[in-house]
């Protein structure tokens, strides 16, 4: 079997945007209203925006625009005073690239509705295209039988089911560090009863030069028996330390070859004496038209519990094809948010095109639809923006909100150190059609880790 390598995204954010081109200015001394509270200003930050990027602001409805801006990088928009009590705000993130022959072009749209006036700031995920060094790890255990290995670090995980007898040399680059240019590696082999690992918390890493790294596997492994009240497909435990900010990958498992209705009960292989604070344990599920996922941290004194309660909550809506639209909303149970998804993708052999469009709104909303955009970003995207079709509808939920003003504020505006944001989370789709999800490669429920959540 091959090897699976992944790579870890540090912080809360991934593909939103932002714009600053001048044409349909508004005049801010038309609005003598000086409440600091009517105005809207918009930060990017951590490499959020790709190539370049747009930030509309429409009317609450969204089907007015109120104003526009063209941006590039890390920066600050100042919209000025705005005359409504609250906005529509959608940015457009825009990545192009030339791979293998291909053009390549990902447009990244998001839009919230009916949301709160203030001073937004949206952070990237701290993702890094150089190479900052690179490293030699060398694990040693005791000869055996493994069913697989795992290798966790400050920069990405990697698995396989192929182990070698007693030892393990891997060399791979490193893109990313934790703070203060630290680096940490768990390792470990498995067996249906446990195994061996150890690990190398914020050890310290030589930049543009390979470091060498030892690992001897002498610490057992535990088997924690633990039970869902939801089936689960995939599930993931990562290791939390540093206000949660750094993470190691301790365990995974992914029942591809079960039934439908996947598993409830779980044998989850990690160490009890690994000095961390946090542990986070997410599950996903997915069958014909119903997807969710939840994640949740538990403190790493009292462990896993015996029983993960999974929420019970669902939702169902019709997409209107004729008006584009997302009708006949219908949530079973209680959220903070929905998310109206919409999807385009297009491939050849010279070219690549996909656009990703999700519309945020309150759980309260029983239709919604895409807002207006400027005729001068639709000519900058191009007419594939027509061909956008309504993949999914999803309902949202924190155990820190309440509702979408909420997240807006906790996310966006409250500055909240990232890793605390939530302790609990919760997300669930329904799926409009079921032939198209074989064309989307993007296993939607990943983009919600919670260390991807905005």
């Amino acid at each position: 079997m091959k090897t699976k390598t992944f790579f870890l995204l540090s912080t809360l954010v991934i593909f939103l945007i932002l714009s600053i081109v001048s044409s349909c200015k508004k005049d801010d001394n038309d609005n003598g209203n000086d409440n600091e509270s009517n105005k809207f200003t918009i930060s990017f930050k951590d490499g959020y925006i790709l190539d370049y990027a747009w930030v509309v602001i429409n009317s609450p409805d969204g089907n007015t625009v109120i104003d526009y801006k063209k941006v590039e990088g890390n920066t600050n928009l100042d919209f000025g005073k705005i005359d409504e009590e609250s906005i529509t705000v959608t940015t457009i993130n825009i990545d192009t690239s030339f791979v293998n022959g291909q053009e390549r072009k990902y447009i990244f749209i998001n839009s919230y509705l009916t949301s709160p006036l203030g001073d937004w700031v949206l952070k990237g995920g701290n993702t890094n295209n150089q190479i900052l060094g690179s490293t030699d790890l060398t694990m040693t255990y005791p000869n055996g039988s493994y069913n697989e290995y795992i290798i966790g670090t400050s920069n990405s995980w990697h698995s396989s089911h192929e182990v070698p007898n007693d030892h393990i040399n891997k060399q791979f680059e490193v893109y990313n560090l934790d703070a203060g240019n630290k680096f940490s590696i768990y390792g470990a082999v498995l067996t249906d009863n446990g195994g061996y690992c150890n690990w190398l918390i914020d050890q310290n890493f030589q930049l543009n030069t390979t470091n060498n790294y030892e690992l001897e596997l002498n610490e057992s492994l535990n088997v924690k028996n633990a039970f869902t009240n939801r089936p689960l497909k995939y599930i993931y435990l990562l290791g939390c330390w540093n206000q949660r900010n750094s993470q190691l990958l301790l365990y995974n498992n992914m029942y591809l070859n079960t039934a439908s209705n996947g598993e409830y009960f779980h044998d989850i292989i990690y160490p009890l004496n690994i000095p961390i604070s946090d542990l986070y344990f997410e599950g996903s599920y997915y069958d014909n038209n119903i997807e969710y996922s939840f994640g949740k941290f538990y403190n790493m004194s009292q462990g896993l519990p015996d029983q993960i309660d999974i929420p019970e909550i669902g939702v169902s809506a019709f997409y209107n094809e004729t008006y584009d639209e997302i009708t006949n909303i219908q949530i079973d149970g209680a959220a903070d948010q929905i998310n109206g998804f919409w999807f385009y993708y297009f491939n050849s052999d010279v070219s690549r095109y996909i656009i990703y469009w999700n519309v945020y709104a309150d759980f309260s909303y029983s239709s919604i639809k895409r807002p207006v955009l400027p005729q001068e970003v639709i000519n900058n995207i191009g007419e594939n923006i027509n061909m956008l079709e309504a993949y999914s509808i999803e309902i949202i939920d924190f155990n820190t909100t309440s509702n979408h003003n909420d997240i807006i504020n906790r996310f966006f505006i409250d500055n909240i150190p990232d890793m605390q944001l939530c302790d609990e989370c919760y997300f669930s789709s329904y799926l409009f059609y079921q032939t198209k999800k074989s064309n989307i490669n993007l296993n939607k429920r990943r983009m919600h880790n919670i260390l991807n959540l905005r």
